[in-house]
């Protein structure tokens, strides 16, 4: 990325309990954005509603982790080794090549 932007967004919450939600993030950079098909542009597979969802996370003291790059550019809740979270399911992978679709 040529920007110097965070990846991510730590509120951070007066509790010990720390939610992440890997995939509310949006942004494609714009040095990739010319290597990604029409219909990634439009980051479907974005966890769309989960701010709203879990708007109560405040209130427990939650401390809650927000990327701002979207699954598209890189899945932060799949494993380094890019091995699938469940057996004979589809997956995207740790830097998607293709949607849940196939």
């Amino acid at each position: 990325m040529s920007d110097l932007q965070p990846t991510y967004c730590l509120q951070q919450g007066s509790a010990p309990l720390l939610v992440s939600m890997p995939h509310i993030g949006t942004e494609i950079p714009a040095d990739l954005r010319a290597h990604f098909v029409p219909r990634a542009l439009q980051v479907e597979d974005t966890d769309w509603h989960l701010e709203r969802l879990y708007d109560f996370l405040g209130e427990l003291g939650a401390s809650v982790l927000t990327p701002r790059l979207s699954r598209y550019v890189i899945d932060l809740n799949r494993p380094p080794d890019d091995a699938p979270l469940y057996p004979g399911s589809n997956t995207s992978g740790l830097c998607p090549t293709l949607d849940f679709a196939g």
